[in-house]
């Protein structure tokens, strides 16, 4: 999961620097919809082959959802 590991160490820099600009893997997560595709189709992909072959399987990320509108947390710092 190449994606998420830049993701992750970018979100480690923006942590500490707090410009967006300094970190490219994020920045582009945020502003380019392919990216953000690319991302979630590695990430999603991942989980999806894992609850495949184990069908009460729990994917680990805090999420919400009500009509119109989902979320899940992809990645916490701290």
């Amino acid at each position: 999961m190449e994606a998420v590991a830049e993701i992750s160490t970018a979100m480690k820099v923006y942590a500490q620097c707090g410009v967006l600009e300094r970190c490219a893997p994020l920045a582009g997560l945020l502003s380019d919809a392919e990216t953000a595709r690319e991302f979630i189709d590695e990430w999603a992909g991942h989980f999806s082959r894992a609850l495949a072959t184990e069908e009460l399987g729990l994917i680990p990320f805090r999420h919400s959802y009500s009509p119109g509108l989902s979320t899940l947390q992809l990645i916490a710092m701290g």
